[in-house]
C-alpha cells in the first residue's frame, strides 16, 4: 500500500542498499511534505491568535511564542531534508528518483 502511494518499489530480494532508497523516499517525499504542510497549518493558526487577542496579552504571547516554535521546527524540517539529500545521495550513492 505505501509503496503504492510514494511509487516506491521493493523486491523480495531487496538488498540493504535498495531498502535505504527506499526509506529515503519515504522519508522525502512522504514525511517531509507532510511535516511542512503541518507546520504552515500550525503557523496560521498561531497568526490567527495573535489576531484575534483582542488587547489580552496572554493570548498574544501564546501566539507568538507557537510561531516562533513553529519557525524553529521549519529549520529543523528543512536542515534534515538537506542531512538526508547529502548523506544517503552524495555520500551513500542511493538513487531513489
Amino acid at each position: 500500500m505505501i509503496s503504492k502511494i510514494f511509487s516506491l518499489t521493493i523486491s523480495p530480494t531487496s538488498t540493504l542498499g535498495s531498502l535505504n532508497e527506499a526509506i529515503a523516499a519515504l522519508i522525502e517525499k512522504g514525511l517531509l511534505p507532510l511535516a511542512g504542510a503541518t507546520a504552515v497549518g500550525m503557523f496560521a493558526y498561531a497568526g490567527y491568535l495573535i489576531m484575534s487577542a483582542n488587547g489580552d496579552p496572554s493570548k498574544a504571547q501564546k501566539g507568538k511564542t507557537l510561531m516562533s516554535d513553529i519557525f524553529i521546527a521549519l529549520v529543523i524540517i528543512a536542515s534534515s531534508f538537506v542531512v538526508i539529500e547529502y548523506i544517503l545521495v552524495d555520500i551513500f550513492g542511493a538513487i531513489y528518483f
